[in-house]
């Protein structure tokens, strides 16, 4: 999740005027949480039932696995309209047919503990970016999972009922965003969106040194990050200059505060 503000006609870093700046507050994630936890709940409980039923394990077989797996990827999708749907996998294991259904509910409730780790996300990201719900005026959803029924009242729950904002094809918004990102970054593009995109680091970057020298860790923020990857032509050499003093003082391993200064003095320089 990423939590970001849109200002209309100011100026960037190098006071060139620009029609928006998408500036990101917060931003927070589990990249081990997505759509292949929810179809491996559900592997693990019709495996169980298929046990029950037929008196064989298939947990040993990829191939079953596979299989089944691929038909609870197919129910999942059909949950997000549907009440109820079948799951039917000829020939599963050892020439047996397998066979049921399940409904919405049961779906809910399997993978509750999943739906709330999503909501410990969203929480997290308004805590780093030090707001209210209440300041949040739009809620864009994106990627597959976020057509689950259950994810979407969970948010509308967070954010005290408001409507979520569906005109935007889920699939697509990350790659439309990245697309657009690129063009900005590159030369040569026609019809390019006059504006600007200020991110943050979602996670710390740190030095890990040999022998008896504890770990620093160097918390380089999203002013170091907007230093690194500006690309001006004018301000080209000064740019390199300040990247090469930036690198020689981290690999130094200075304090993350003495680094954090010297990047608003490099700042200085590039402005």
């Amino acid at each position: 999740m990423s939590l970001l503000t849109i200002m209309d006609k100011v100026s960037d870093l190098f006071k060139k005027k620009k029609d928006k700046v998408f500036r990101v507050k917060a931003t927070s994630g589990n990249t081990h949480l997505g759509g292949d936890d929810f179809d491996n709940r559900m592997v693990n409980y019709f495996a169980e039932e298929f046990k029950k039923k037929n008196k064989v394990d298939i947990t040993g077989n990829l191939r079953a696995l596979r299989r089944l797996k691929t038909a609870c990827e197919r129910a999942k999708k059909t949950l997000s309209f549907a009440v109820v749907t079948t799951i039917e996998v000829d020939s599963l294991f050892e020439g047996i047919d397998f066979f049921t259904s399940i409904t919405r509910a049961k779906f809910e409730e399997s993978n509750m503990g999943l739906f709330n780790e999503c909501l410990k996300i969203v929480e997290s990201c308004l805590t780093d970016a030090k707001m209210d719900k209440s300041a949040i005026h739009d809620v864009v959803l994106v990627g597959g999972s976020s057509r689950i029924p259950k994810v979407q009242q969970l948010l509308q729950g967070i954010f005290a009922g408001k409507d979520l904002c569906k005109n935007i094809n889920p699939d697509e918004a990350v790659a439309i965003g990245a697309a657009v990102h690129a063009a900005l970054l590159s030369e040569g593009f026609k019809k390019v969106p006059n504006l600007v995109l200020q991110d943050v680091a979602p996670f710390s970057l740190g030095v890990e040194s040999k022998g008896d020298i504890n770990m620093k860790r160097l918390l380089i923020t999203k002013i170091v990050f907007l230093l690194m990857f500006m690309r001006v032509r004018a301000q080209k050499q000064v740019t390199t200059i300040s990247l090469v003093l930036l690198n020689f003082l981290a690999s130094h391993l200075l304090p993350a505060a003495t680094l954090l200064r010297y990047a608003l003095l490099l700042m200085k320089m590039v402005s």
